[in-house]
């Protein structure tokens, strides 16, 4: 059985797209409740029918080999699997056991219990009903034999699914990993933007480079916080920026995005990453190879003690140009 629930989220950003978040809810067990409410009534008559042949001393009604009275079998609780989907992508998988969070590899371990333990229960079931001799029993045991067909065929439902989670790619079970600036889910918190003007060189420049009047820096120290996100600190600037690529970066190529030395220029929401030009000469005009850029989602003013108390601004260039 499952439940579904949807809402829609929008970025706290003036360019905001919207992402549709669903949460499913998966009964991982719910095949078994039947099987083990009747196995139950059915432990139930069979130990009565045991009391009374013994009530009233009928040995010949009993075999030596009977076995004694039977448990009943209480199970394991129920058992489910909640996703978190953002358009349709798996971004969470978590499992819980009469609503309490558990670890995937328990959640495998009850199902396999309850599979192993009601499997047991059937096979006592079955020995006790043909080595029991009690006439207004025995007329049921045709009856209860297909209906433990239909028990065994609920509990190999349960067990292919349990194979199946089994084999399935584990995700992490918390939708939300980071936050990396509380204010930044805020529809009112300010936007993160950094002024700028850009315009294409005219001939007889050649080839026309991109001109931009905005803040330049250089990256003083880096950190890669997670596969995404880097925390930037900018020379004679008490801001950390936390920026991401613009696609997925391998583990091994995450040293060239971005290098302690490079030109960071502030562009809008963007830290666009160059190197200077060799060939720029005594020019006004500082020319750059533009490397990479990144996207500044979100900023985090630091205590100026951290990083000295006079510091300089971040330099604003009169005009800086660019060529990739």
């Amino acid at each position: 059985m499952e439940y579904n629930s949807g809402l829609a989220f929008q970025e706290a950003i003036s360019s905001s797209r919207t992402y549709n978040l669903e949460i499913d809810e998966q009964d991982l067990n719910a095949e078994l409740k039947e099987p083990t409410r009747s196995v139950n009534s059915i432990t139930r008559k069979i130990n009565e029918a045991l009391a009374s042949t013994r009530k009233r001393g009928f040995k010949f009604g009993r075999k030596s080999s009977d076995p004694g009275f039977l448990d009943e079998y209480q199970g394991q609780g129920r058992l489910t699997r909640c996703q978190a989907l953002l358009n349709q992508d798996i971004i969470a998988s978590a499992y819980k056991v009469d609503g309490r969070k558990i670890p995937k590899h328990d959640a495998l371990r009850i199902l396999g219990q309850d599979i192993c333990s009601l499997q047991s229960v059937l096979g006592f079931i079955e020995v006790t009903i043909n080595n029991l001799d009690v006439k207004p029993f025995g007329n049921q045991r045709r009856e209860l034999k297909m209906a433990m067909e239909g028990f065994r065929k609920a509990i190999a439902t349960v067990d292919q699914r349990k194979k199946a989670l089994y084999n399935e790619k584990d995700i992490s079970d918390e939708p939300i990993t980071k936050v990396l600036y509380p204010g930044g889910v805020d529809a009112k918190a300010p936007l993160i933007w950094n002024d700028y003007s850009a315009w294409f060189g005219t001939p007889p420049e050649e080839p026309p480079f991109l001109h931009m009047e905005a803040k330049k820096s250089r990256v003083q120290e880096f950190t890669w916080t997670s596969s995404n996100i880097i925390a930037v600190f900018l020379e004679n600037d008490d801001t950390k920026y936390f920026a991401t690529p613009l696609k997925p970066v391998e583990e091994g190529l995450q040293a060239d995005e971005i290098k302690i030395g490079d030109i960071a220029i502030l562009a809008g929401q963007y830290m666009i990453i160059a190197e200077p030009r060799e060939d720029s000469g005594n020019i006004p005009i500082e020319y750059f190879l533009m490397t990479n850029s990144l996207k500044v989602t979100s900023v985090e003013d630091v205590n100026g003690t951290r990083r000295g108390a006079n510091r300089r601004p971040v330099e604003i260039s009169m005009e800086v140009a660019l060529f990739r």
